[in-house]
């Protein structure tokens, strides 16, 4: 079976790695030689993902591990990886507290700071219809032109 696996670099740092020591985890190997069937074609990896903020990383040094990470990722597999970027807007907006703090009872509002991601998931789902359409038709990934420049 011929695969392309697409990854939402977010979900995945922040949901399974970011407290682990696996950080600079190579995916295209995970993949290829533990999570798919031994018959399976890996053809590529698709990873979605947009670059940290460092005004609001807990270590300064996380944008750079960032880029060097991708960058290893990009030499470790040039053909098999696709690496698409978007982007982190910061917003400060004004919200209700969800609870009450103890020490300041009076307090109903508060200035947070949101991350939103934007163009990522745009570039991810964009996607989706060609890969259902694909899959209806069992149609070989070539016959289409999805490769890693798409």
């Amino acid at each position: 079976m011929r695969t392309i696996v697409f990854i939402d670099g977010y979900n995945l740092y922040y949901g399974i790695v970011r407290h682990t020591p696996y950080k600079w985890l190579d995916i295209f190997k995970l993949f290829q030689e533990r999570l798919l069937l031994p018959e399976t074609e890996l053809l590529e990896v698709r990873y979605y993902t947009a670059p940290v903020l460092g005004s609001l990383c807990d270590d300064p040094a996380s944008p750079q591990r960032q880029r060097q990470y991708l960058q290893a990722l990009r030499k470790l597999h040039p053909e098999k990886i696709a690496i698409f970027e978007g982007k982190l807007v910061k917003s400060t907006p004004i919200l209700r507290l969800a609870e009450p703090i103890p020490a300041a009872p009076e307090l109903t509002m508060a200035r947070v700071i949101t991350l939103t991601e934007k163009k990522t998931d745009v570039k991810f789902a964009s996607i989706a219809p060609l890969c259902v359409w694909v899959w209806s038709r069992r149609l070989p990934a070539r016959n289409i032109g999805i490769s890693a420049r798409n």
